[in-house]
């Protein structure tokens, strides 16, 4: 089918008559949705959207875009765990055309998988730059400040990590500088420095594991701005990690 698809346009009866039976059996969609995400095939992918858009079956595309198995919540968080940009832009595209505002901040961007990771936790863990430019873009165009502080910048998963120590894991010092610019845009002094000594995995900071991880320059940058914001007990615990 895949084959055909990248050769061929099907008909509007053809999409017609898959969409009603996707509609039909729309729990094989779903798998077929998963199957296609990992695979990153965007033919299939457009293919399902645009067989039940023709069969005028809206409802079961949300259903496809928002269903949950028992690894991720959505489509969406497969996409983000693989680092695939060009499929999460599709399933952001078709999202904003059928979803609320609410549902698009809620059960996308803020959708939480079994590991309460969202897609910007999984973003950071592969390390895709691109992709969390995209996702920052997208959270700024439709989530508050509020929920961009609470949600993304200061929320942990279930393992204590906040994204910074899960971007501190990846030795990539490009992306924790433009997290880091980021960070300091949306969040207060005192914030950040919670941010920066909030303990996760092993009681360890993000300093902890930058100390081991980044290089001289953006470790002594950490520090100039520990030197200017925070407490001198708190600077004091900057001093020692960087030894």
């Amino acid at each position: 089918m895949d084959g055909l698809m990248s050769m061929s346009e099907p008909s509007e009866n053809v999409l017609k008559q898959y969409g009603n039976r996707i509609n039909g059996l729309w729990k094989d969609g779903v798998l077929i949705l998963y199957q296609a995400v990992r695979e990153g095939n965007a033919h299939i992918i457009g293919f399902l959207s645009d067989s039940l858009q023709a069969a005028e079956h809206t409802d079961t595309l949300i259903q496809l875009l928002l269903a949950q198995d028992n690894d991720t919540p959505t489509a969406w968080h497969v996409a983000a765990e693989c680092g695939n940009l060009k499929l999460l832009q599709m399933q952001w595209e078709l999202a904003k055309k059928k979803l609320t505002a609410e549902d698009l901040s809620n059960k996308l961007l803020l959708a939480k998988d079994n590991r309460g990771q969202t897609a910007w936790h999984m973003a950071a863990e592969c390390g895709n730059l691109q992709l969390l430019q995209k996702l920052w873009e997208w959270a700024n165009q439709v989530l508050t400040a509020e929920a961009i502080r609470d949600e993304l910048l200061l929320a942990r998963d279930n393992n204590k990590q906040t994204f910074l120590h899960v971007v501190a894991t990846r030795r990539n010092t490009e992306e924790f500088e433009k997290i880091w610019d980021w960070t300091t845009e949306k969040l207060s002094p005192e914030e950040i420095g919670k941010l920066l000594l909030a303990k996760g995995p092993h009681e360890l900071t993000v300093l902890h594991v930058g100390a081991k991880k980044f290089n001289p320059e953006l470790l002594e940058k950490l520090l100039d701005w520990a030197t200017e914001n925070l407490s001198p007990e708190e600077i004091e615990i900057f001093a020692r990690l960087r030894q």
